[in-house]
């Protein structure tokens, strides 16, 4: 049964209904909603969500960023680097872009985290040594990011994104 308290009791027998009548008419009611039904068992899990591609996570993440959502990019193009190791191009790729949503993100640190691993995958990958200069910048570390603007001109002498770095 349910256990109803002396101000409950009191409420009831002021209208006239037993309890037991009130319990089933609540029920009832909840079950008219369907609110009394059995729990829901959780949604199955399908097997793309289980094992997602590395390109998939990367193509999200791209997404992701298109609607301005630099935070969930950065995540998922972590996850597609990780993930996709055995695809250098396409973690390079992912590392570079994850340092460029971490900037927008003012979160310099993890930027150059992301640009040094791009880096030690593929130490000649323009992107990443862009996004790495703009990191040491944002840092404060102007000598080091000499360094890495110089290798972008040499090798992008005309790319307006690297003279406005100098």
């Amino acid at each position: 049964g349910v256990a109803t308290s002396n101000a409950q009791r009191s409420i009831i027998d002021g209208i006239g209904c037993p309890t037991s009548n009130m319990v089933k008419v609540r029920i009832d009611l909840l079950r008219d909603d369907g609110l009394a039904a059995a729990p829901e068992e959780p949604a199955p899990v399908r097997a793309a969500d289980e094992v997602e591609t590395p390109k998939a996570l990367k193509k999200r993440g791209d997404a992701a960023f298109r609607r301005g959502e630099a935070a969930a990019a950065a995540r998922l193009w972590t996850r597609a680097a990780a993930a996709g190791r055995d695809d250098r191009r396409l973690a390079v790729a992912c590392l570079a872009n994850t340092a460029r949503a971490q900037l927008d993100l003012s979160r310099a640190t993890d930027a150059l985290r992301a640009a040094a691993e791009a880096l030690a995958l593929d130490p000649d990958h323009a992107r990443a040594r862009y996004f790495r200069a703009r990191a040491l910048l944002a840092l404060g570390r102007r000598a080091d990011a000499d360094e890495a603007i110089a290798w972008l001109v040499a090798r992008e002498p005309g790319n307006p994104r690297v003279l406005e770095l100098e």
